[in-house]
């Protein structure tokens, strides 16, 4: 149910209420009136890009909006019921999400919650940039409202200042006697005439002090001197006006008191009787004037303690604002009332200017008539009325200071509020550089946390990479390891003889059977070939075959070596010609149409390089090692430590029963010893990529 009160009858009542009571959407369950709270503020949005919110299903709050006007809607409903559907909006998102989130987990495992959790990010996001924009709209809106308001306070409080001097002037009017002269039966014709002298020549003298203190004042200046407060300065105002006029009724009363007309010639009552009877009316007017600017008085005095009650609260809530939009209004209405009786002011004022006018013809012709006898007499009334003319005089001073003081201080006031509200807004705008900041800082933290996303993504695959590529080697390894030894280092010399018992056939059926019983480079060539056929189906990149076959020939070639190091008794000239013919079988393998396409000859001819020059040092001629740069050309992989090793665990044979010479194990020990690479054995290292591969 939807409220919107507010609008017709007295503004001082004006109260906007905004009521909202849901129940729950349908399948979340109760949740008070935060739906409630989201259904209107979706439906006067669609309402306001429709432009008629009253399309909408919310049709009573549109109307209501409606008959209370824009200005009404934009101040109360646009700031007190956004914020509050705002934060109503945030908690029932929220709570809209994790009830989502929880259904998530159940149904899915947490694949619905993530995408709850990004819908709600994305919620929030677009939720908080929305309202974010239209606060600050609003504030902007509320900023330019206020500086509105001010400038209409300040044109009210010219106003009412002057409407204040206006009833002061109406105030001090006194009642005019109903009769302005009297005759005696026992005066004459003279002293008649002499009454009628003093009353022209007062009236004159009256005229010529007007004319003094108003030159040229006419009456369209009184009314621009009334609506345009600013031009009180070289305008007469219309207190002086006022207190000008005032005394005319006064002076004839006193001057008949004072001195009594004498009885003779009676007076021309068609003039006096006009002026009394223009005078009672106007001061009937004046009078009823004085009670409704009273009445107004008494409003503007209301108004301005309402309006000091709310300015108080003005910056906290925005009821305030509400209630100073109300005042507003009511000062508005109040100052147009004010105008209109400042018009009707001007027209009585306008009248009793006409009627003054005429006054003035007929005093003209009576002082043209009697002037001869009242030069004394005008003397004395002249120095009389130039007293009261500088009293007036001083008083028109006193009254412009004291405006001149309240008029500073409304400004010191004004200028303090504007300080105010600069200082607010510095203080907006610092709030605002803090939070982008914290927003930059945000952005950067998350592309942060996205790139070491991606970094730890990355290394988790190279890892699983590496972890696989080392099981297929720990698997080739395991596969080949039973058949290396036996076919390559454990061959007997006989097998690999050329004497001419092996052209016997008992020699050639003893070698059958030999090469049958034992283990033979074709079993490892054999082995390799599965390895190559299973790497094809697997459908593996030809750089990963040719790095794999490189790694598994890495390996063969430490470990002979190594095994080769650590076995004295295989250091001989005949176990090197059959490790070498054995390493010349396996390195046919090379060549083969199904290997070539992965490892092309200058690949091949890297492989087994260890060993084989390890070889070289059993079978070659040991003179060799006597020249320096020899050793180093011919055996560039071996440091001078290896080599040395080799050289002191040969031993002689059938085959070769020469010696190594002292001069070459002296040359190898001057050469170990300016080496900077002193390793004997090599290490094996399946995490290392070959630069060959």
């Amino acid at each position: 149910m939807h409220k919107l009160g507010g609008g017709g009858g007295d503004k001082s009542t004006v109260k906007v209420k905004f009521e909202i009571t849901f129940k729950g959407v349908s399948g979340l369950g109760p949740v008070g009136d935060k739906d409630g709270a989201r259904e209107v503020y979706l439906a006067w949005k669609r309402g306001s890009k429709k432009g008629n919110r009253g399309e909408t299903k919310h049709a009573p709050l549109a109307a209501g909006a409606k008959d209370a006007g824009a200005a009404q809607w934009n101040e109360t409903f646009s700031v007190q019921a956004t914020m509050l559907l705002y934060e109503r909006l945030k908690k029932f998102d929220k709570k809209l999400i994790d009830v989502t989130l929880k259904e998530g987990k159940k149904k899915n495992g947490g694949a619905q919650a993530q995408q709850a959790a990004q819908a709600q990010q994305a919620a929030e996001a677009n939720v908080s940039k929305n309202e974010r924009k239209k606060f600050n709209r609003e504030i902007n809106a509320l900023k330019e409202q206020l500086k509105k308001r001010d400038e209409r306070e300040h044109q009210l409080q010219a106003t009412i200042t002057q409407l204040e001097q206006t009833t002061a002037a109406a105030k001090a009017v006194p009642p005019q006697p109903e009769a302005t002269t009297t005759t005696t039966s026992s005066s004459g014709t003279s002293g008649e005439e002499s009454a009628e002298d003093k009353k022209a020549a007062f009236k004159k003298r009256l005229e010529l002090q007007l004319q003094k203190t108003t030159p040229g004042m006419l009456p369209a200046q009184r009314r621009r001197a009334l609506s345009d407060p600013d031009r009180s300065n070289t305008e007469t105002p219309v207190e002086s006006r006022s207190e000008i006029v005032r005394p005319t009724g006064e002076r004839l009363a006193s001057m008949s008191k004072d001195k009594p007309m004498q009885t003779g010639k009676r007076p021309p009552t068609r003039v006096g009787g006009s002026l009394i009877r223009s005078r009672s009316n106007s001061e009937e007017s004046v009078a009823k004037l004085q009670q409704e600017l009273l009445a107004k008085d008494e409003e503007i005095r209301q108004l301005k303690e309402k309006l000091d009650a709310s300015s108080v609260a003005v910056a906290g809530t925005a009821v305030a604002e509400e209630e100073l939009g109300r005042l507003r209004d009511e000062l508005e209405s109040v100052r147009a009332a004010k105008e209109l009786k400042e018009k009707e002011l001007e027209s009585r004022l306008s009248a009793l200017d006409h009627d003054l006018a005429e006054e003035r013809k007929r005093t003209e012709q009576l002082l043209a008539a009697r002037a001869s006898g009242e030069e004394q007499e005008t003397a004395q009334r002249q120095a009389l009325l130039d007293t009261e003319t500088e009293r007036l005089k001083a008083e028109l001073h006193q009254k412009d200071d004291q405006l001149k003081l309240a008029a500073t201080q409304q400004q010191d006031m004004l200028r303090e509020e504007e300080e105010k509200v600069k200082a607010q807004e510095a203080e907006l705008e610092r709030q605002r550089a803090q939070a982008e900041a914290l927003r930059e800082q945000l952005a950067a933290a998350e592309a942060e946390t996205g790139a070491l996303r991606e970094q730890t993504q990355t290394l988790e695959a190279d890892a699983t990479v590496l972890t696989v590529y080392r099981n297929i080697l720990d698997s080739v390894q395991k596969d080949i390891e039973p058949y290396l030894l036996p076919a390559i280092l454990a061959q007997p010399a006989s097998v690999f003889s050329n004497t001419s018992d092996r052209k016997s056939s008992a020699s050639a059926k003893l070698h059958e059977l030999l090469r049958d019983s034992l283990n033979t480079p074709e079993d490892i060539m054999r082995v390799l070939d599965g390895l190559l056929e299973r790497f094809r189906q697997a459908d593996l990149f030809p750089s990963v075959i040719k790095q794999l076959c490189v790694q598994i020939f890495y390996w063969l070639d430490i470990s002979l070596f190594n095994y080769l190091a650590k076995t004295d008794n295989l250091c001989t000239c005949g176990n090197g010609f059959q490790i070498k013919y054995a390493l010349a079988e396996i390195a046919q393998w090379f060549y083969q149409p199904s290997v070539t396409p992965y490892i092309d000859s200058a690949t091949a001819r890297t492989m087994l390089v260890r060993i084989n020059e390890a070889v070289n040092v059993l079978v070659m001629d040991r003179s060799i090692f006597s020249n320096e740069s020899i050793v180093r050309e011919v055996f560039p992989t071996l440091n001078p430590v290896q080599l040395m090793h080799l050289l002191d665990s040969f031993r002689p044979d059938e085959v070769s029963s020469e010696l190594v010479p002292t001069e070459a194990k002296q040359l190898l020990a001057r050469m170990a010893g300016k080496a900077r690479n002193t390793t004997m054995f090599l290490q094996f290292d399946t995490s290392v990529l070959l630069p060959s591969a």
